[in-house]
Parts: C-alpha cells; sequence; structure tokens
C-alpha cells in the first residue's frame, strides 16, 4: 500500500470508531514503518534532547540537576513500539557527557538495579514470587503457599 491510501483510511475513519490515535507520518516515512503519534513522542523528546545538548554545559547541566541523565539512560533499550529511541537516547547521552566531567562521573557511578518484576502477578499465579537484593540487585526466585 502507498502511504496516500494509508492516509485515506485513517482519515476516513473518526476518531469515536477507533480507539487507537490516528498515525503520523515525517518526511520519509513510508506506509510500513508507520506507528501512532504517541510513539514518536519520546524518541523526538530524545532527538531533541541530544541536539540542544551539543557542545552547550549549561544545558547539559540542567539535565544533571533535573535528573534526566538516567531518564536518558533508560531508553538506551530496544522498544518495538519505539524504533530508533535506542539510537536516539545513546546520541543524546553522548551529547550530555561530551566535555562534562560532572556528568561523566554520576554515569559512571550508576549501576543497574531491578527495582522490580516485570510479570510479578503472574508469577504468584504460578506460586512464585521473586525478591529483589536492595544491596546487590540480586533476583532470587522462591516458591509461595
Amino acid at each position: 500500500t502507498t502511504a496516500a491510501a494509508t492516509e485515506a483510511k485513517y482519515s476516513s475513519a473518526s476518531t469515536k470508531d477507533s480507539p487507537t490515535p490516528t498515525p503520523t507520518t515525517t518526511p520519509g516515512d513510508s506506509a510500513e514503518t508507520q506507528q501512532p503519534a504517541i510513539y514518536g513522542v519520546l524518541k523526538y523528546a530524545m532527538r531533541l534532547l541530544g541536539n540542544c545538548c551539543y557542545k552547550q554545559k549549561a544545558n547539559q547541566d540542567r539535565v544533571r540537576d533535573l535528573n534526566g541523565l538516567s531518564v536518558v539512560m533508560s531508553c538506551c533499550t530496544i522498544d518495538d513500539n519505539n524504533p530508533f529511541i535506542r539510537e536516539w537516547a545513546i546520541f543524546a547521552l553522548h551529547n550530555l557527557l561530551e566535555g562534562n566531567a560532572e556528568n561523566q562521573a554520576i554515569v559512571s557511578g550508576m549501576q543497574k538495579q531491578p527495582t522490580s518484576v516485570i510479570n510479578d502477578k503472574e508469577l504468584r499465579d504460578l506460586g512464585f514470587a521473586v525478591d529483589i537484593d536492595s544491596e546487590s540487585g540480586k533476583m532470587t526466585a522462591r516458591r509461595v503457599p
């Protein structure tokens, strides 16, 4: 299908009939890569943040002061709903760290520690619980009655 056919399909549907947001396109998007608009917001925020922090120490410091470094780092994962979010987050992180020793020190001191289990309810239904050690971040599974 063409982008025009896809656009016609979504523009003819009323918003009350469609539970999903209307897809948007950006230059260069094909019909196969279109996503509902909400999925691209974080990607574009990372893109904007990365560009705003390029060799701008005041912006780099402001992001650090707002605890934004950990937010950017949390976006450095693959997300099927946000294609290229990881790449834009890495780009933003690069620009946040370039020439900023304070930001580099904070990131080098961070450790990845799980804080919860995604499918905790499903595990409990199967008779298991997962405990996370706050010191080491290690996870252990145990049977529950």
